[in-house]
């Protein structure tokens, strides 16, 4: 079942957005794989792919199980969408959808600071 993340902010004259299209699955009770498949647009791959191995990080340290992602779209607008929005919202879309809170992760649309804790914090 394909899920959808959207992060759209507006602060003054400064908009955030990007929204991803994405399937995520739970297999094998005794791993800790992560497997990606990536469909959607190249120019966002490399950060994407940089959040779902940091969301990973975070992931094995609370739950055992091989994760399997396959990311069909990522939508976003040229003033409004930049990489490190994109790698953010790749962590927190999974973090949702997982239903696996990450205590100190955050994003500041009024600073524009982007906060991932380190994920010893997380035991």
């Amino acid at each position: 079942m394909i899920k959808n993340y959207a992060l759209k902010k507006q602060q003054g004259d400064k908009g955030f957005y990007v929204e991803i299209f994405f399937e995520v699955a739970l297999t094998n009770n005794f791993g800790s794989r992560l497997k990606v498949e990536y469909l959607a647009d190249p120019k966002w791959e490399a950060m994407c792919k940089a959040g779902l191995l940091l969301f990973h990080d975070y992931f094995i340290r609370k739950i055992k199980g091989d994760l399997e992602i396959r990311v069909h779209e990522i939508r976003w607008m040229p003033i409004d969408t930049n990489n490190l929005l994109v790698l953010y919202a790749c962590v927190e879309a999974l973090s949702d959808s997982l239903g696996l809170p990450i205590k100190g992760l955050s994003f500041d649309s009024g600073s524009g600071l982007f906060t991932f804790p380190d994920r010893r914090s997380l035991l």
